[in-house]
């Protein structure tokens, strides 16, 4: 889509997405904290959360889309889904998307589900979004990069068997900087990292594409 259509549908739809700030995203389940009379908002990194969310290319989301849908919802041939494009046409021209799409049906009109986009990401959103799928395409699924999804999106599953690794990587994602650093300490003592990584957003994110490598090679042996 062309960039001054997009920005004039996030204005139209959602004009508290675009981040002003440039440095950080609101999570849906953000919280608001009062300290001394006055109250901020809890927030992550932009640059933490792409790092984080584009780790997920290593998890198993067992999601195959094919012109015939979804594994979930797909016809069963090419003749079903003519029959059921035909039948359908008179009434609403995108119900043949939400039989395709299955959890991404909501794409188009939520804006992919998005809390919050930085301004240097508007002109990547535009130029994969389309007036009547959103970030869907049919065959393909979502053509966004990882690391711009949504938790939201990233956060579905229809397998939902990721390992201990993955869940805790998904639980990350909504989280402030300050609350990832206190669930990295609380749950990961067990590893010893003293010495071998600092506390900070990038040894995490080290940490968790080693720990999802290693376990990826286990499962190919």
């Amino acid at each position: 889509m062309e960039f001054n259509k997009f920005l004039a549908l996030i204005i139209d739809k959602r004009p508290k997405t675009i981040d002003t700030r440039d440095v950080s995203i609101t999570h849906s389940r953000f919280q608001s904290i009062y300290k001394g009379g006055s109250s901020y908002y809890e927030v992550m990194n932009w640059s933490t959360y792409y790092k984080l969310a584009d780790l997920t290319k290593y998890l198993d989301y067992d999601c195959r889309f094919t012109e015939l849908g979804c594994k979930q919802y797909c016809f069963k041939n090419k003749k079903e889904k003519e029959e059921w494009i035909n039948k359908n046409k008179g009434e609403n021209k995108r119900r043949v998307y939400w039989k395709l799409m299955c959890c991404c049906g909501g794409c188009r009109g939520s804006l992919g589900y998005l809390p919050s986009i930085a301004p240097g990401a508007v002109r990547i959103y535009a130029r994969h979004f389309h007036y009547k799928t959103g970030f869907w395409r049919e065959g393909k699924g979502c053509v966004l990069p990882r690391k711009y999804r949504s938790i939201t999106c990233l956060g579905h599953s229809c397998s939902a068997n990721h390992s201990e690794t993955g869940r805790l990587l998904l639980k990350a994602l909504t989280m402030s900087e300050r609350q990832l650093l206190e669930y990295f300490c609380k749950n990961f003592k067990k590893h010893r990292l003293i010495g071998r990584y600092r506390w900070s957003a990038s040894s995490i994110t080290r940490y968790f594409k080693e720990e999802l490598l290693k376990e990826r090679k286990e499962e190919e042996v």
